[in-house]
């Protein structure tokens, strides 16, 4: 199985406000999970992590003001997301998954 959360310190995905984590663990989540899978008795799932976001843009423009690279590259993501749709993801992820995985 691959995980992969992206940058756990901003949005992911389209819309969202949140980070992701990716938690490996040999039971479930306390938490609630974006999406998950089970394999052979060990837990993957992704978890948002919710921060202020405010105070995210605020503290990123201390660092890298408007103009510079990083604020070329990250700034606008923080806001509004990248382009890519939570949905599309935890989809492709759980076809890929179930193309790939047969079980014992």
């Amino acid at each position: 199985m691959i995980a992969n959360n992206g940058a756990a310190g901003m949005p992911n995905a389209f819309g969202t406000k949140f980070g992701i984590l990716t938690r490996i663990g040999s039971i479930r989540s306390p938490h609630v999970s974006l999406c998950g899978h089970a394999i052979r008795g060990v837990f993957v799932d992704a978890l948002p992590i919710r921060y202020d976001n405010s105070r995210w843009q605020e503290e990123f423009l201390k660092n890298w003001p408007a103009g510079s690279s990083a604020w070329l590259s990250y700034f606008n993501r923080n806001p509004n997301g990248p382009d890519y749709r939570l949905q599309r993801s935890v989809r492709f992820g759980a076809a890929l998954f179930a193309l790939l995985f047969t079980p014992d």
